[in-house]
């Protein structure tokens, strides 16, 4: 049986009257940047499809997000969220996306899955790569701990991706 309680708050107590809050935010969009502080589900990963580090199929999370377009060509979009407050889970990462040339993209990310009491500046910062910000953190570290005792999961990549011979494949 389907818990409903997980389902959201009861309108009415002792009923099957739910009130789901899965997505909730405020959006600024600017000739800037476009800004996001919201809860939200979000997919993360490689390509225009993938969702390695982060499935949208998850539930929802509190997250800030900032995304920056240069000309036609180029976006960088940062996020950090919480993806669990009581065991103080935070995720951070950034992506910058670049077409070369008609249907060709490449795509450099950098993702950091980390243990916080809140958020950490640093990693929230979203413009130094996330192994130096390890090794900051394991250098300022207030507890005495040796260099590697705070390790937190961190991933880098990049892709390529056609997608004009995607489309050719496809039809």
């Amino acid at each position: 049986l389907l818990d409903a309680t997980n389902l959201g708050d009861a309108i009415v107590k002792g009923t099957g009257w739910y009130f789901n809050t899965d997505a909730a935010g405020l959006f600024v969009r600017s000739d800037f940047a476009d800004f996001a502080l919201a809860l939200d589900r979000h997919r993360w990963g490689p390509g225009s499809e993938g969702t390695l580090l982060l499935s949208d199929a998850a539930p929802s999370y509190p997250q800030l997000a900032f995304a920056r377009t240069f000309g036609a060509r180029a976006r960088f979009t940062a996020l950090t969220a919480s993806l669990h407050a009581p065991e103080g889970r935070w995720f951070s990462a950034h992506r910058f996306e670049i077409t070369l040339a008609p249907g060709l993209h490449l795509g450099l990310h950098g993702s950091a899955a980390y243990f916080s009491d809140g958020i950490d500046l640093l990693y929230a910062v979203n413009l130094i790569p996330y192994t130096i910000v390890q090794r900051i953190l394991d250098r300022t570290s207030a507890t005495g701990a040796s260099i590697g005792d705070n390790r937190n999961n961190l991933m880098v990549g990049a892709d390529l991706e056609n997608v004009l011979n995607e489309a050719a494949l496809l039809a």
